[in-house]
């Protein structure tokens, strides 16, 4: 991610500390995004709306920071949503994104061939999303695989 000048969302008489602290943040969110589940979501071809939960200690630089980042990485909307202290106003924004980017048109697509096992699709979910690989799937694990394939449409 490149360095951007966020000083327009600093607040006024912010310390060095505060500052050094805002800097780090900055520096830190391509690690944050690499886990962020935008990223993965935007793998099965949707179009993706990151909600940004905003607290009352929240600063707008924070925010906004949070924000871009999510724009930066492919994300269609990013929203500010404050529904836990607003109530169902605080979420109408995010709503409304939420619509139009389901209105969208999006080339939804599983990232397995559906023909494959249940233990394949589970390997290429955990290699693909969760960067966990190689799998070591135990006989326990495996026997509760084999029991929800019998009793599911999976």
């Amino acid at each position: 991610m490149q360095d951007q000048d966020t000083s327009q969302f600093e607040p006024a008489g912010m310390s060095d500390y505060f500052r050094k602290a805002f800097q780090i943040i900055r520096l830190d969110q391509s690690a944050m995004l690499e886990v962020a589940q935008d990223r993965n979501a935007l793998r099965f071809g949707i179009p993706v709306v990151v909600a940004v939960n905003s607290f009352a200690d929240d600063t707008q630089a924070e925010v906004e920071l949070v924000r871009q980042a999510a724009l930066e990485a492919g994300a269609e909307d990013s929203v500010v949503a404050r529904h836990w202290m607003e109530g169902g106003e605080g979420a109408v924004k995010l709503a409304e994104a939420v619509i139009k980017a389901a209105e969208k048109p999006s080339n939804f697509h599983f990232l397995y061939p559906l023909d494959i096992s249940i233990k394949e699709k589970i390997e290429i979910i955990c290699k693909e999303i969760c960067k966990s690989y190689p799998l070591n799937i135990k006989n326990i694990t495996f026997q509760y695989i084999i029991l929800i394939r019998n009793n599911t449409f999976i």
